[in-house]
This record gives structure tokens, sequence and C-alpha cells, in this order.
């Protein structure tokens, strides 16, 4: 449907074969995106895009425990060496990839985060938290459904029981913020969790808070 509306745009830079993109997401990842209708819409947002004055900030549940309440992962994010369809942090051909995160909630098992792009490198938040050992939950692709991330044999069945709520990554993007190309008035759009993601919630929310 929305590429009805910008057939006859021509690609972003970025997005080769997704006329009018601007904001796209990963396969499971939900949330919010953003698509440009006219020509001098898309070169506007996307060189607003490029000079980091569009807001995106996320929602995600991550496992374990994070040492900081808020803060920085800045770590460059090139083409993995063994997989070329993943991504991972690394010195090689890489670009700068910077996330803010700040902790919402403390469970026994995961941290519920909000996380800001400060980049909009493939896979950033997913590849920055696998990276630093706090993958997101039930990430296929990024270690969120791996059994090594638990370090207590009682923790199992709520490992369990979370993949059993969600078999996506916990990444939901809720807020997406930009001034329009036309009347330059800012404008800021949010977008609940869906069902699986507010599940979720409920259940850590249920169990033994830290």
């Amino acid at each position: 449907g929305l590429l009805y509306h910008c057939r006859n745009l021509p690609a972003h830079p970025d997005s080769k074969i997704r006329p009018g993109v601007i904001h796209r997401l990963d396969k499971d990842t939900t949330g919010l995106l953003l698509f440009a209708k006219t020509d001098d819409a898309l070169t506007i947002l996307g060189k607003a895009i490029e000079a980091r004055k569009i807001t995106r900030e996320y929602l995600a549940i991550a496992w374990g425990d994070f040492a900081q309440d808020q803060g920085l992962i800045e770590a460059p994010i090139g083409r993995h060496s063994l997989d070329r369809k993943k991504m991972a942090v690394t010195p090689f051909s890489a670009k700068t990839a910077i996330t803010g995160f700040e902790v919402l909630e403390r469970f026994k098992i995961a941290t519920y985060l909000r996380l800001k792009l400060l980049t909009g490198r493939t896979h950033q938040i997913r590849v920055h938290l696998a990276h630093y050992g706090h993958p997101v939950v039930g990430d296929k692709d990024y270690g969120g459904r791996s059994k090594n991330i638990i370090t207590k044999q009682s923790e199992i069945p709520i490992f369990r029981k979370i993949l059993s709520i969600i078999d996506r990554q916990a990444l939901h993007a809720f807020q997406l913020g930009f001034t329009h190309p036309r009347t330059k008035k800012y404008l800021e759009f949010s977008a609940p969790p869906p069902e699986d993601f507010a599940a979720l919630l409920k259940f850590l929310r249920s169990i033994q808070l830290k």
C-alpha cells in the first residue's frame, strides 16, 4: 500500500529497492516507519536523517542486567566476516555507530530499555546490545534465543516461558520525530508496543523484581 503512493519516486540512496523510504525496520521489529510521498520531501528528509535531525527511539527488552542506568554505546558496525547476512562490531570496513540507552525497569532475568539511534546502521541496536552481552530477548540472529545467556539453572524455566511468549526480537520503534519538509513544523509520532511485547512485560512484572 505504501509503495503505491511512492511508486513515482526514486529510491533513497540507502535503499535501492524501496522508493520513498526514510526510516525502515528490520524484519520482526515492530513500530513506526517513515516514507516520503514527493521527491522534495524525499530529498529533505533524507538529508535530515543523515544529519541526525530525525529522532528515532525504541523500546527493547534485553537479557541480563545493565551496570548503568543510562549511557552511550559507541562501537563501529560492519558486515560480519563469516555470515554476510549479519552485521557485527568490527574495525574492518565499518561505520561509526552510536546508540543511547536508558534503563526503564530491571527484572530478575532481563532489562526493559528505551534506546535512541544517533546513527542508523543496519541491525544497529541488536548488534550493539549483543556485542555487550545483552542480546535482545527473542532475537534469532544475535543470540537472543540462546541458552548461553542463562547463568543459573533455576532461571531456565523462566527463560523458556519468555521465549514461548515472544517469537521474535523484543524490539519496537515507538517514537519518531522530524520537521515537516513543507510546513517546517516539528512533528512527533508514537506507537504503543504490540500484544506480544506487552504480554512479555506483563509476565516479567509478575515474577520477582530486583
